[in-house]
This record gives C-alpha cells, structure tokens and sequence, in this order.
C-alpha cells in the first residue's frame, strides 16, 4: 500500500491509501514526496490554534471552581502542571502539547469535562 497525497491549491487536503501498483491521477502524489517538496498540508478554520497572549490570559478561561480546583488539588500531575504554568513563558497556544496533555490530565481526574476542554480551546 501507498499513501496518495490529493493537491488542490497547493496545499494536501487529504491523503488515501492505494495500491503499489496504482496510476496516479492528475492532482495526486505520493505522500512522501509531496513532503519532500515543502507542499503544506490544508488545515481547516476550525483546526487553527488558539492563541493566548500570556498565562494570565489563558488561566482566564477558567471558571473560579476550576481554578479552586486546580489549586487545591493534592494530585501530584496536577501541581506539576500548576508549577509548569506559573512559569510560562509567553504565549500560549491551544495547540502545544503540553496544554494538550495538561487539560486531558485536568479531565483524567475530574476537573474538567471533554466538553469543558473543547470549549476552553476553541472558544
């Protein structure tokens, strides 16, 4: 099996699995080698990161119980991710993994909902 890049615009907007054998159509190219190429991936309105200027921007989104939460909390993954924050350095984005990782631990221990985590990151 191969992995089909489909361009449009100059962009990958999808990439499908397909023969070894198969002919590529016009518009398609092997995946690698459209990476190999610099050709970018589309990525949709809705999957553009979320920015916060600083910390204190981003601990914002939190509701005062979430922050109580947060701050009482005598889980040791908890305050770790407290400390990590308190020393950001600047800008926050929705995107980075370790905001990612943090709000699924805040949702592994009840902190949060699913539906609280997608709503601070995409509000």
């Amino acid at each position: 099996m191969q992995r089909i890049a489909h361009i449009e615009n100059g962009h990958i907007v999808n990439v499908s699995l397909s023969a070894d054998d198969a002919v590529l159509t016009p518009g398609t190219m092997l995946e690698s080698k459209a990476i190999e190429q610099g050709i970018p991936r589309f990525v949709a309105p809705s999957e553009v990161r979320k920015i916060w200027p600083d910390k204190s921007k981003f601990w914002d989104e939190f509701t005062a119980d979430e922050k109580a939460a947060i701050l009482t909390s005598e889980h040791s993954g908890i305050k770790v991710l407290w400390s990590d924050l308190t020393m950001w350095p600047g800008e926050v984005w929705s995107d980075d993994s370790r905001i990612q990782q943090g709000l699924s631990g805040l949702v592994a221990v009840g902190i949060l909902t699913e539906s609280r985590k997608t709503e601070i990151l995409t509000k």
